[in-house]
């Protein structure tokens, strides 16, 4: 399990806090559920996690991004490792389709990640 650890600084507005992620160590095969895999930490994550043979549900609003990022990550592996569904986290209905698609897909899901990226 990967520990995380938040330091904080505090200027006048706003506080800032930084978080620092021991990187984490997969077994073969095992699945990962990403929100926000299109793009910065999750796509991070997910490239990594596939280096050391899991395999990842790019779950992302962008569906786009989303389709072309697993599909970069099947093409790098030579095999399925990666599928893409559009999920808007605010509605549970799309992440119930999302899990149910994922499980249909890999069998199961060993761990989630939830890397968002506020709207404005």
């Amino acid at each position: 399990m990967p520990s995380l650890y938040v330091t904080e600084r505090l200027p006048i507005f706003p506080i800032i806090l930084i978080l620092r992620i021991s990187m984490p160590v997969i077994s073969c095969g095992e699945v990962s559920y990403i929100t926000g895999a299109a793009s910065g930490i999750g796509r991070g994550l997910g490239t990594m996690l596939v280096s050391q043979r899991g395999r990842v549900i790019v779950a992302d609003l962008n569906a786009e991004a989303g389709y072309k990022f697993a599909s970069e990550l099947n093409e790098k592996a030579g095999s399925i490792v990666a599928i893409s569904v559009k999920v808007d986290t605010t509605i549970w209905e799309d992440q119930l389709v999302a899990f149910q698609q994922a499980a249909n897909t890999f069998g199961r899901i060993d761990y989630d990640a939830f890397s968002l990226e506020a709207a404005r």
